[in-house]
């Protein structure tokens, strides 16, 4: 392993990961300046790490890596006596924790105590210096170092959406590293905690892979194989039920999978291991629940999988049970969990009444999780299931109060954004302004496209059924400008990828076959024919449109129309051809 040096300048971070210290370390959080979102984001990170140092840790050495983690968040939201507090008690309980040094050293020469500083220093490479006669001691610390910097690696602050998943995957080798130097020098104990550490990253990964789309559904199966391998480490070897625990929430988590995907083969790990848990991830979190019967996060996943496979009466049982008995913040996502389900209730009823009533409690609940923990989904969903409560047009004072309160709330939402809800929380945004304000709703829709992974369903959908529909009835409602017919063709030329515009086009046919809308299908159309093109790309995308749109059935003069259209773009194509 590389030689370990002390960082004597403080001004920014070296480049290797080993390099002890998070406050050295190339995470967003230690940015030269946060910005506004950066800084929310931090705090709610640190709101929801608190926690696992109030729990039943006190005998797991994974408290370094998040208490360490947690002084880096208040160090950056500007509260050095709650960081210095953090990292003394580190070094109290762990007198060889690099991390914890580096970050002391650093911390009180901001506080211009300069003296209390250069002990630190001292202190730290007295230690580095003594691990040069012990290389098994050596190697240990330094790979406690390396976990303890990979654990803030993948819990930091960060703006990626689905496309994260490459950036994640390096953090995660980062992890597994440390855990392959460590070897037989760590504790049991320990390497149980790495293992369910790094189960957990693999299992965060597996859904960002599931997110990017079809294409990626062979990495999302491996990753979530990869979670399992580790956390089966731990099944098999720990004593303390709190690991166990964890384990199996952890897996019931990655194998809880979305009810349309059926993949061909199962992962190789877990058809030799959990076959059974595979077929049915409920025997998960009935495992958890036999080490700890109350756990409101283990309740709150179980109910989730119920409400992902539409069991809305099993669900609900799960997480009255565990709101009944556990009512405070721990319950967050029980709350947000049932509000989900309510809100999926009213959408399955024609009873006016029944309807209400389980917005209301949707409302409620959800406005209880967000209290609790407020984050962009929870404010969000929050705001969706206002506006649901009322119609935007409306002249009732009080319905028009709720209107306004949901736009807020969804407003909200992307102030303390982390990226991986963006999309959804631009469409929720278009749905609520659609009826009173349609061509602000359709710019909230391209935003929500543009942020979605390719072949999803959300992605076509949301194409198909708003952006498109919506901007055809605006284009005719406007009585045809040409700076809107310019819009529409430049969007859909000119959307995430080729990939993407090709899907418009087929969405364009389909919408075309209803004769309101061949008019303006073709307006498109001849508007990309007749505008100037350097781009073979481009012009290649608009002849692959032409062909698509020739599939659908037209009226006559309008197929026509069609026709020259593709003619005159192949004429325009051949003159631009070199001879």
């Amino acid at each position: 392993m590389s030689q370990l040096t002390v960082d004597h300048s403080n001004d920014r971070p070296p480049s290797s990961p080993r390099a002890p210290g998070l406050l050295n370390c190339d995470l967003t959080v230690n940015s030269a300046s946060l910005t506004r979102d950066q800084n929310t984001q931090a705090r709610q990170k640190l709101k929801r790490r608190l926690p696992l140092l109030q729990r039943e840790y006190r005998d797991r050495p994974i408290r370094h890596a998040v208490r360490n983690f947690i002084g880096v968040l208040y160090y950056r939201t500007g509260k050095k006596d709650k960081a210095i507090e953090c990292w003394e008690e580190t070094v109290r309980e762990d007198p060889t924790n690099l991390n914890a040094m580096q970050d002391l050293a650093t911390a009180y020469r901001f506080l211009k105590q300069y003296k209390k500083s250069e002990e630190w220093k001292r202190s730290l490479r007295d230690v580095i210096q003594k691990l040069e006669d012990d290389p098994d001691e050596r190697q240990m610390v330094y790979a406690r170092c390396q976990a303890q910097q990979a654990y803030a690696a993948l819990w930091d602050i960060h703006t990626n959406t689905w496309i994260g998943h490459q950036n994640m995957k390096k953090k995660v080798e980062l992890y597994e590293t440390a855990l392959q130097n460590a070897g037989s020098l760590i504790s049991k104990d320990e390497k149980e905690d790495w293992n369910v550490g790094i189960g957990q990253a693999y299992e965060r990964m597996a859904h960002m892979y599931f997110r990017a789309g079809q294409k990626w559904h062979d990495q999302y199966l491996c990753s979530m194989d990869k979670a399992v391998e580790h956390l089966h480490f731990c099944l098999t070897s720990a004593d303390h039920p709190l690991h166990k625990m964890e384990a199996w929430g952890v897996m019931g988590n990655a194998l809880t999978r979305d009810k349309r995907f059926h993949p061909s083969s199962v992962p190789s790990f877990i058809a030799a291991h959990y076959l059974a848990e595979w077929k049915d991830p409920s025997l998960c979190y009935d495992r958890a629940l036999q080490l700890d019967p109350t756990n409101p996060w283990i309740k709150g996943c179980y109910g989730n999988l119920h409400l992902k496979y539409g069991r809305y009466d099993d669900a609900l049982n799960i997480l009255n049970e565990s709101i009944k008995k556990n009512p405070t913040s721990d319950s967050w996502f029980a709350y947000d969990r049932r509000a989900h389900v309510y809100h999926c209730l009213a959408k399955k009823t024609d009873d006016p009444n029944l309807k209400k009533e389980y917005l209301q409690k949707a409302k409620q609940d959800s406005s209880r999780a967000g209290n609790f923990n407020p984050n962009p989904r929870t404010l969000s969903a929050c705001g969706e299931i206002n506006h649901s409560l009322v119609p935007t047009r409306t002249t009732d004072d009080k319905k028009k109060s709720t209107y306004t309160k949901a736009l807020a709330m969804i407003a909200e939402s992307f102030e303390i954004q982390d990226g991986q809800s963006v999309g959804d929380a631009h469409f929720k945004l278009g749905k609520c302004l659609l009826e009173q304000d349609r061509w602000s709703a359709i710019q909230s829709f391209k935003l929500a496209f543009s942020t979605s992974p390719y072949d999803n369903d959300f992605h076509r959908n949301l194409a198909s059924r708003y952006i498109l529909p919506s901007m055809l009835e605006e284009y005719k409602s406007q009585g045809t400008p040409n700076n809107l017919c310019a819009e529409m063709a430049f969007w859909v030329t000119e959307t995430e990828s080729q990939h993407k515009a090709a899907e418009v086009f087929s969405i364009l046919g389909k919408l075309a076959r209803k004769r309101e809308y061949q008019k303006e299908v073709l307006d498109i159309m001849e508007y990309l024919v007749n505008k100037p093109s350097n781009h073979q790309d481009t012009d290649a995308l608009i002849q692959r449109g032409l062909e698509t749109l020739k599939e659908t059935r037209y009226q006559w003069s309008n197929y026509q129309r069609l026709r020259e259209l593709q003619r005159r773009h192949r004429r325009g194509v051949n003159k631009t051809q070199p001879d």
